[in-house]
């Protein structure tokens, strides 16, 4: 028998117990396992993608099934190997029925009538569509139908999907073929507790235990081809049983018969990757080696970006109001400060905004006449009122003439002279009246003609007195309204867009329309706005021409930058007629920008706000070093992508938005056990190998890697600390071994 066809294959081992069934997966990340299906007898793994091992072993037959990773609508070969564990022999006859289930419990079947070759079943499934599904075998035998239950697969919407999912974990192992164990009695039971001598111990029988150099070794089946090699310490021994101390585990499959085929499989493997040099050659080549062991490395991410514009420093500039283009200042690619014009239209809507402002202003005079009026004649009201409770004479009243009272003055005046007539009378004749003189009838008649004056003379008081008070905050509050009315004209000229310098410069349009009259020069008031605004301006230049300018292009709006930037978009003409919802401007500050990272859902949870990233374009962008500023919490669902952000200084102008770059994210500083440098790390027979130096000479080991950089890779299987390891020319050492194995791959054919 030829054992030579064997090679080292990655394996990753799910074990698991259901109704009775041992299930193993094993996943190659590096190679689709395509069946080349043209004539059934093909069956040789090739292509470039990811696929799946699945071993089950069921009381009657041991199923080991091949496939790529499945996707929708899309006929898909199951490479199924179905071995009878009774008889040992391939299945090579009858009909065998694969049941297809999806999550809703709807299914369908595909019945394959005979093996393509003796064991090997190659149908090809369609699953309808994505998702979780369960795959079910039937193997009829006599009257008997024995169901397999095999483990739910994934289905994948699209080629996109397959490319980004998780790639399996590879493990390395001794690949003896189901073509091989078929050739000779060949067996692999379960480890389990027997009676050895009357007690339950972990045992295997004693054909499972080989000795290699001495030490007694047994065979564990990882998968369907696939084994390794462990080192067993035995206890007792009874009725053809052995009892395992050590080395194996309860629920483990290991090899029963055929043990030493699988030994000799792994001494030839070993044999053939080793590479013996003489000193000479070793110092020729220039190979160094050095001990394995642990280091911390700086573990990358890289994801695809471009650079945009800082979006919170980006302003689309449309004009409040509508009009046409009289002067345009600025164009595209000008570089711009803080409310600098770039534009000026004529706007009918701006130019009635600006009139009715000015006819606001106009309206209130800062010494206005009715305000100050009403004032002067309260003030000198309540005067004349107070000086009225001393009962002063009537001589002391005409002094006060002149005073502004209006019509109070006289209405007092002659009530308070009634009142002192009646007065004087009603005394006159009460003393007559008392020195029996006059008579009772002329007594009580001047004594009601005073009751009455003097009730007359009060009611006066009142009236003067509220009718000055009401006049003066009629005055008042006509006053404001005026003001209220101004300061509303006013915000609506900020709200078409103009500035405060805009807004005073109307101010002293209006204040310069006509002559100052003689007595607003006299006011001295010391409320008057308008005075206080002229002691301010004594001492500073007015800008006659401005003002006239203003009075000119009274219409006229200005475009204003909100902000320093560049002017990246320019869409307007002199002439032309734009509405308030024209974009004409489009600013950006370009001292910061935006670096959009596209994260594929399958890398989000690495990424985290705060992360150091370097970005980089070849030679249109430097190397540039920024953080992750926000991540979206949300993930596209074409692109099944989600944003992360990086805030760049561009001060130097370099960064261009709309580049493409490439950013390579810090996901973590990880301490590993054993980590290596990443060129020390050789592809051999499509296995990720390190070369290990030992007595025999320099062996190719399989290794299992991963987190990596641009430098350096963690070893996650396959090498232990402290061996000794090809650091530096390991290719010559590839070189070597390929030559003697005749220059070629022996890739994994079967």
């Amino acid at each position: 028998m030829n054992y030579k066809k064997f090679i080292i294959t990655a394996v990753v081992i799910l074990a698991i117990v259901c109704a009775g069934w041992k299930i193993v997966s094993t996943y190659d990340s590096n190679h689709v396992q395509n069946e080349q299906l043209d004539d059934g007898h093909g069956h040789e793994h090739s292509g470039e993608g990811k696929s799946s091992q699945v071993t089950v072993w069921g009381e009657r037959f041991e199923i080991f099934l091949e496939h790529p990773f499945v996707l929708a609508n899309t006929p898909t070969g199951f490479v199924t190997h179905v071995t009878d564990r009774a008889t040992l022999e391939p299945r090579r006859k009858g009909p065998v029925t694969f049941v297809l289930a999806d999550e809703s419990g709807s299914s369908t079947s595909h019945v394959e009538k005979a093996p393509a070759r003796d064991g090997i079943y190659i149908p090809k499934l369609t699953f309808p569509k994505s998702g979780i599904w369960k795959l079910s075998l039937i193997i009829p035998l006599g009257e008997k139908e024995h169901v397999v239950e095999l483990p739910a697969l994934t289905v994948y919407a699209t080629q996109a999907d397959i490319e980004h999912a998780p790639a399996p974990e590879e493990i390395a192992g001794i690949s003896f073929l189901k073509e091989q164990q078929w050739e000779i009695p060949f067996r692999t039971e379960e480890v389990k507790q027997q009676k050895v001598l009357s007690q339950d111990v972990i045992a295997v029988p004693e054909s499972a235990v080989v000795e290699e150099e001495g030490k007694p070794m047994a065979f564990v089946q990882l998968a369907g081809e696939t084994f390794e090699e462990r080192g067993v310490e035995l206890g007792k021994k009874d009725n053809g049983l052995v009892q395992i101390l050590s080395g194996l585990s309860e629920g483990e499959y290991v090899t029963t018969k055929g043990a030493h085929a699988v030994m000799e499989a792994e001494h030839e493997l070993h044999d053939e990757s080793i590479v013996q040099l003489s000193e000479e050659e070793i110092k020729k080549y220039g190979i160094e080696v050095d001990m394995a062991g642990s280091g911390e490395f700086e573990v990358h991410l890289s994801v695809p970006g471009e650079i945009t514009f800082n979006a919170n420093k980006l302003a689309h500039i449309v004009p409040a109001v509508p009009g046409i283009v009289r002067q345009v200042v600025k164009n595209r690619g000008d570089a711009v400060v803080a409310g600098e014009v770039l534009a000026w239209l004529e706007s009918t809507k701006l130019g009635g905004a600006k009139v009715d402002y000015l006819a606001k202003q106009s309206e209130i005079s800062c010494c206005s006449i009715e305000l100050t009026r009403a004032q002067e004649v309260y003030d000198n009201t309540v005067n004349l009122l107070e000086t009225l409770k001393s009962s002063p004479s009537l001589e002391t009243l005409r002094n006060m003439n002149g005073t502004a009272m209006g019509m109070n003055r006289s209405l007092l005046v002659s009530s308070y002279a009634e009142y002192i007539f009646a007065r004087e009378t009603y005394l006159r004749e009460k003393d007559l009246y008392e020195k029996k003189i006059s008579s009772k009838e002329d007594f009580l008649r001047s004594e009601s003609a005073f009751k009455k004056a003097d009730a007359q003379y009060a009611a006066m008081r009142d009236s003067v007195n509220f009718t000055v008070y009401r006049d003066l905050l009629e005055a008042k509050r006509a006053q404001n309204t005026r003001e209220i009315e101004l300061k509303a004209a006013e915000q609506l000229l900020y709200v078409l867009g103009l500035t405060a310098k805009d807004v005073n410069d109307l101010a002293v349009l209006s204040k310069n329309q006509g002559t100052p009259i003689e007595e607003e020069e006299e006011c001295n008031d010391p409320n008057c706005a308008e005075c206080a605004a002229k002691a301010l301006a004594k001492g500073q230049e007015a800008d006659i021409s401005d003002v006239r300018i203003t009075n000119e292009k009274l219409a006229w709006y200005p475009i204003r930058s909100p902000f320093g930037g560049t002017i990246i978009e320019k869409h307007i003409t002199l002439g032309e007629v734009v509405k308030d919802d024209s974009e004409i401007f489009v600013v950006a500050d370009l001292n910061t920008v935006w670096v959009n990272l596209q994260v594929h859902q399958k890398d989000i949870g690495l990424i985290r706000k705060g992360q150091k990233v370097i970005i980089s374009a070849k030679s249109s962008v430097p190397e540039t070093k920024g953080v992750i500023d926000y991540v979206e919490p949300v993930v596209d669902g074409k692109t099944r992508t989600s944003l992360a952000r990086v805030v760049l200084d561009n001060t130097s102008g370099q960064l261009r938005p709309g580049t493409f770059i490439t950013a390579e994210v810090l996901v973590e500083k990880r301490k590993a056990e054993l980590v290596v440098a990443k060129d020390i790390l050789q592809d051999v027979d499509d296995k990720t190998c390190v070369f290990i130096q030992d007595e025999h000479g320099f062996e190719a080991h399989p290794v299992t890697i991963g987190w990596s950089n641009d430098k350096y890779v963690e070893i996650v299987s396959g090498l232990r600390a402290g061996e000794i390891i090809v650091t530096k020319n390991s290719f010559r050492l590839k070189a070597e071994l390929e030559k003697t194995a005749g220059g070629g791959h022996a890739g994994h054919a079967h």
